[in-house]
């Protein structure tokens, strides 16, 4: 690749003659022998990628809040506060709401785990 030019954001540029740093400034990476172009396109596969995760977790929430009404012990547990007066009710599910941030976080945990590899 001795002479070789390179086309780097509309400008011709010879590889051995041009300085490394004009080949930063226009995106282009330059190590020995090689010339890597950074995609332009690379912000919006990770863009995409993050909307099909997002995608896939509302979809899993919707499930398991359509299911959730036939466990029977969702909302029933014994650290379940429910008062019930003449013309007055209230509802604190504190044993439930433990429970369910204990199981999305291992959960989260796991799926964070498995995207770092």
């Amino acid at each position: 690749m001795g002479n070789a030019t390179l086309p780097v954001g509309g400008v011709t540029a010879h590889l051995n003659a041009a300085p490394r740093a004009a080949f930063r400034q226009r995106g282009v990476r330059y190590s020995h022998r090689r010339v890597q172009v950074q995609s332009e396109m690379s912000g919006f596969e990770s863009l995409g990628r993050y909307l099909l995760i997002i995608g896939g977790m509302v979809f899993l929430l919707g499930l398991l809040l359509t299911l959730a009404g036939r466990i029977p012990w969702v909302g029933r547990l014994p650290g379940d506060i429910a008062i019930q007066r003449e013309r007055f009710g209230c509802y604190v599910p504190l044993a439930t709401c433990i429970l369910l941030s204990v199981v999305l976080t291992l959960f989260l945990n796991l799926i964070a785990r498995i995207l770092k590899r």
